[in-house]
């Protein structure tokens, strides 16, 4: 398996006849607006949406995942396990993952890992060519 597409958005939409809107897609830095007196760790909301392929018809699909996360010195930030329905013997499938209080620890990169898993036994971990960095803003506007 490989990952052929990563974007990481504000909200994920799931559409009738199996589409998806991707809403506020972020390039590689997120720019968070917040009040003068902003404490870290915070967290916001973000949507993660990733397309994996099958490179060869042989390879085992998974039936679960988890993505883990990385900022600075925290390593290792997981998502518990989610279940994967896969029909058939698909060349691709998509991801979403909608994370309602992502933290942010400091503004360091975040680095993210997908794991896959057939029966609790894990069959690959992936990481995608990106990694997000992070700035805070101040929200108050001055006189």
């Amino acid at each position: 398996m490989k990952i052929t597409d990563f974007l990481v958005c504000d909200d994920i939409r799931h559409e009738i006849g199996g589409k998806m809107t991707l809403v506020g897609i972020y390039n590689d830095f997120v720019i968070l607006k917040e009040k003068q007196d902003v404490k870290l760790p915070m967290t916001f909301r973000l949507g993660i949406y990733a397309r994996i392929k099958m490179e060869n018809s042989e390879e085992t699909i998974p039936d679960a995942f988890d993505f883990e996360f990385s900022q600075g010195d925290n390593h290792g930030v997981a998502v518990s396990k989610c279940k994967i329905m896969i029909k058939d013997n698909p060349s691709s499938f998509a991801l979403t993952v909608m994370f309602g209080n992502f933290p942010i620890k400091s503004e360091e990169k975040v680095k993210f890992k997908i794991r896959f898993y057939k029966s609790d036994v894990q069959l690959c971990e992936l990481e995608p060519d990106y990694t997000m960095n992070v700035n805070i803003r101040d929200n108050v506007k001055k006189s």
